[in-house]
């Protein structure tokens, strides 16, 4: 709740607006602890008691602070829980403490590759994580999430889609200001926003900066995130230092609340080379700023320009050279700037938080009926 990540801003933003609703009559909060995933595998083994009943109690104030709720929602992320690897975890003690129809949010599903025994372990992690008897319907943020949690074993009828949240923005800093305070003189700006994480395409941007003119400046607008026990942030740095890029890419670092609206002052084009997602609190926030989105060609970003075309600028995953061509097109095209950042701010519109509110209610709403047939099955 406390940490710096996408899915404590996801609920931040969502339980205001459920509160704003009819048929929402309070919204408590459960608060998990903090940087469990960051322990020592010795310090996990002599904690294990105390974690298992510490989750336990976590699972049974689920069903209620005050009183016994009507439902109760999870935001799911791995680390909240310890992990992936099924040593780690705690998911199944939390499981133990929950009575009360539960709603789960799949903001990830570890994908199941490598080896025969390393697939087999994420698989088991899946299903113990995502699939427990508690849950009774599931959110996810796009169509090809949906299919993969069907693929685990999810009833397809209870996974609703519902798009990723676009945030209210905040008003955009002065933008000469801007430029001045990010020492940026008269350069071109281009910003790939949100934490450093290989998923999103650092090293294609990395890649596609040797292909621009010298007057464009990326940003990777972001620092390391809380879970991550990688290298990668350090290995990006020295990348960038080893080819003589410092002074064509810089990273700013963690991005406090009141610097992303000087960032997205200065941006003239947003990337999101992404090789994959499961649908990015950071594009959402780049869209709500109306910036000229330049993306790769994955699922969910195919299924956010099928569903509002000419939103997105789509490119060949993985691709550098083709990734600059089209941050180049964008960067010498003014017209064509200002029709992606039109359609990028209708789609913000019309995926506010508010929309998200009122379709997790319906859910919410499902989960209980659903909950009341089995009970009155059973009886």
């Amino acid at each position: 709740w406390r940490d710096h990540c996408g899915v404590s801003d996801y609920a931040r933003l969502l339980i205001p607006e459920l509160e704003g609703l009819n048929g929402v009559s309070e919204v408590a909060i459960v608060e998990p602890p903090v940087a469990l995933a960051a322990k020592r595998v010795g310090e996990r083994l002599r904690t294990r008691r105390s974690e298992r009943a510490e989750f336990r109690r976590l699972g049974e104030q689920m069903n209620g602070l005050a009183s016994l709720a009507d439902v109760t929602h999870i935001q799911h992320q791995y680390f909240f829980f310890g992990g992936v690897a099924p040593h780690k975890s705690r998911i199944s003690d939390f499981w133990a403490g929950v009575r009360i129809p539960a709603v789960m949010t799949v903001h990830e599903i570890a994908v199941e590759d490598g080896s025969g025994l390393r697939r087999t372990l994420i698989g088991l992690a899946n299903r113990r994580n995502l699939l427990d008897r508690a849950v009774r319907r599931w959110i996810v943020h796009t169509a090809q999430d949906r299919e993969a949690l069907v693929r685990i074993g999810a009833p397809e009828a209870r996974v609703h889609v519902v798009p990723h949240g676009v945030p209210q923005p905040t008003a955009l800093a002065d933008t000469a200001m801007a430029r001045e305070e990010l020492g940026l003189g008269e350069r071109r700006v281009v910003t790939l926003f949100g934490f450093l994480s290989s998923k999103k395409g650092h090293r294609v941007a990395i890649e596609a900066a040797q292909h621009l003119p010298d007057d464009v400046i990326i940003l990777f607008a972001g620092g390391r995130h809380p879970d991550d026990r990688s290298d990668y942030a350090e290995e990006l740095k020295r990348e960038v230092a080893r080819l003589g890029l410092a002074s064509r890419i810089r990273v700013t670092g963690y991005l406090p609340a009141e610097e992303i609206p000087k960032v997205m002052a200065v941006t003239e084009a947003a990337i999101a080379p992404y090789l994959n997602t499961s649908g990015s609190g950071s594009l959402a926030n780049l869209m709500a700023y109306g910036e000229a989105c330049i993306v790769s060609d994955i699922g969910p970003h195919r299924e956010i320009e099928s569903s509002h075309p000419g939103s997105l600028l789509l490119t060949p995953v993985g691709d550098g050279p083709a990734l600059a061509a089209a941050i180049s097109a964008v960067l010498d095209d003014p017209a064509l700037r200002r029709r992606l950042a039109a359609h990028a701010r209708e789609y913000a519109l019309q995926h506010s938080y508010r929309s998200v509110a009122q379709a997790t209610l319906e859910v919410y709403q499902l989960a209980i009926a659903d909950a009341s047939g089995l009970h009155a099955h059973r009886n």
